[in-house]
């Protein structure tokens, strides 16, 4: 049995060259399997294009859309979407919810769907029948999965997923008609204080079950992140991820100082995706440790860190790993 702990990181930099970094939009992507390359286009808050291509016969291809919620679960609820696969080969779906409870992050898995075809499907997910969801429980994260990896080797598929949505009534199967439609409203800012005013700049990505985390958006440059050993087998792991979507020269330097709260260390790694010809491609940076009360300060050539030509690259996303 693992012994319980908690470790509280203050991250706080920026690329340094580049101060204003733009927002994350409504969805991001984590990139999944090595056996594809995956990209998302965010059209709005209720919908978004997946494309990926499958590059290998091999390996697992999946990706993995996900947006903020911070809206708290009314009664009698359903998610719902359509969805149009556009392929003869069989795509596997899964929709995944985190919510917070009692302080923690938890994130609760729907059924795998195996969908085909080239005619739009409707999906509709009852929150309390699926999901075990009571009403009034706090919704914090939707994702949506998407396997590829019974799709033929080095070929293209593009999903559409629209009119994504919350839905007070009776769950069917054409949940998503636009009459019975209620949008994610837009998450309200609760300040602690002047400088924990929480935003959506840094997101929590692939938790591992391992642990319980929590994490505070100050800016697209700060963030706290709080991370709990739990009881169960396996990592206690998250990534923290924020969209750049900006130009950059490789010959820029990625700076940040962080710091361990209290006495378990820490190992941290920084990832940086980027699009090429259409693409996201991720690069790791080394693993390092993070430990003491003190702040420790970094500075990483962006073209050394993580083996980049000399050259103007798209950065796409931002990624810190715990």
């Amino acid at each position: 049995m693992f012994r319980k702990f908690m470790c509280l990181l203050v991250i706080t930099g920026t690329i340094c060259t580049s101060p204003g970094i733009l927002n994350a939009k409504d969805w991001s992507i984590i990139s999944g399997g090595d056996g594809g390359e995956y990209e998302i286009i965010s059209k709005s808050r209720e919908s978004f294009e997946l494309r990926l291509h499958r590059n290998t016969a091999v390996e697992k291809a999946w990706a993995m859309a996900i947006r903020d919620l911070n809206i708290t679960a009314p009664s009698n609820t359903v998610i719902a979407f359509s969805c149009n696969p556009g392929t003869e080969y069989p795509v596997g779906m899964r929709v995944l919810i985190s919510v917070k409870r009692d302080g923690k992050t938890e994130l609760l898995f729907g059924p795998k769907q195996s969908i085909s075809g080239k005619e739009d499907k409707f999906f509709s997910f009852d929150l309390n029948t699926i999901f075990k969801i009571s009403t009034g429980e706090k919704l914090y994260q939707l994702k949506i999965s998407v396997d590829i990896s019974e799709a033929p080797s080095d070929s293209e598929t593009k999903i559409v997923f629209d009119q994504i949505s919350v839905i007070s009534g009776n769950n069917n199967n054409k949940a998503c008609s636009k009459d019975k439609v209620e949008y994610f409203p837009v998450a309200e800012q609760n300040p602690q204080s002047d400088k924990l005013s929480k935003t959506s700049d840094w997101i929590v990505v692939a938790p591992a079950k391992g642990g319980d985390y929590d994490l505070v958006s100050i800016s697209p440059e700060e963030f706290i992140l709080n991370i709990k050993r739990n009881e169960e087998e396996g990592k206690a792991a998250v990534q923290i991820c924020r969209t750049i979507d900006k130009k950059i020269h490789t010959q820029s330097k990625l700076l940040f100082s962080c710091r361990a709260v209290n006495d378990n260390p820490v190992t941290g790694r920084i990832l940086l995706s980027y699009r090429e010809n259409g693409k996201s491609v991720m690069k790791f940076g080394e693993n390092f440790e993070i430990k003491g009360k003190s702040f420790k300060n970094y500075s990483m050539g962006i073209d050394s860190e993580f083996k980049l030509g000399d050259a103007v690259y798209d950065i796409w996303q931002l990624k810190f790993s715990a």
